[in-house]
């Protein structure tokens, strides 16, 4: 089951083409075993008691690791961004950034 949960978070978070950071909630029908997408937080919690650190301690991942993670990721990103966007228009001519 929790291989199929892994999966569906994975799926959910690359359907909103999301980067970084989310924590994806399931609910799970003891009845019939059926899960159920609840809601994708891209902006989780992040004390030191939210369940984000805590599931991600859990999985293996460190505090520590998970916000150099978390930055390495968003430096990327940003250097991402910044190669797409290098190229802007003024008036009518093109420029390179």
């Amino acid at each position: 089951m929790a291989n199929l949960i892994v999966r569906y978070a994975v799926d959910a978070f690359r359907a909103l083409d999301a980067y970084g950071m989310a924590r994806v909630d399931f609910f799970l029908d003891r009845d019939t075993g059926r899960l159920f997408l609840n809601e994708i937080n891209l902006i989780p919690g992040f004390t030191s008691i939210s369940m984000y650190p805590k599931l991600m301690e859990a999985s293996g991942i460190p505090y520590a690791e998970l916000l150099a993670r978390l930055i390495d990721l968003a430096l990327q990103r940003h250097q991402e961004e910044v190669a797409k966007n290098r190229f802007f228009q003024s008036g009518s001519n093109w420029y390179a950034g």
